[in-house]
């Protein structure tokens, strides 16, 4: 309201970044209470390009801040999947948050990229999701715990973001795998299946 009724920049220019803030905070908060709750998904048909295009632009302004560009490549063929719509756009949220504040100190580029994945051959057929980025990247050391609950390499990061990304991207019968070189950037890299297999633990 106070952004909206201030005629003054000043005023705008604060506002944004308390709304950020306040973000920030949520989402913090809600990535500790999906660590404590058993995954629950509600799977509706969705095109996976629709959802991702959607949760890029919501990262433009804080990409332009970071002097981070954005390139997207949805050219791939419709891309419906069994997916919970809400879950999944958690999961593309962290990755991209990630790979936006891994290049804040000198900008960069996050390259997302969607296309059919069907190889090899005996694979069941499905969509992959590519986010590549051009940040600080990440050491052997710190590659081998990188699914791990609670482990960081921000000061006030939960610990949290990848992990819970396992989890969902498991949950929906799905792997995400991600490479890292550091001073050359990260690449995470999901596979989502056309038709996941169901899920005991998801009613």
């Amino acid at each position: 309201m106070c952004s909206r009724d201030s005629d003054s920049p000043r005023v705008k220019e604060s506002c944004s970044v308390a709304l950020l803030e306040i973000e920030r905070l949520n989402g913090m908060v809600n990535r500790l209470l999906n660590f404590a709750r058993p995954v629950q998904l509600h799977l509706e048909a969705l095109d996976i390009r629709q959802l991702l295009e959607e949760r890029v632009e919501s990262f433009r302004d804080l990409a332009l801040r970071c002097r981070v560009g954005m390139v997207v490549d949805l050219s791939a063929s419709a891309a419906s999947l069994p997916v919970d719509k809400s879950r999944m756009a958690q999961v593309f949220d962290n990755i991209i948050q990630n790979a936006i504040e891994a290049m804040s100190d000198r900008g960069g580029t996050l390259s997302v990229v969607v296309t059919s994945h069907n190889q090899p051959p005996d694979t069941p057929p499905g969509v992959r999701v590519e986010f590549r980025d051009t940040g600080k990247g990440m050491n052997p050391s710190m590659m081998s715990h990188v699914f791990d609950p609670f482990f960081t390499t921000k000061s006030s990061g939960t610990g949290l973001g990848l992990f819970i990304c396992h989890e969902l991207v498991r949950a929906h019968g799905g792997d995400i795998h991600v490479s890292s070189q550091e001073g050359q950037g990260t690449t995470v890299r999901l596979l989502l299946p056309a038709n996941p297999p169901p899920l005991e633990d998801s009613a």
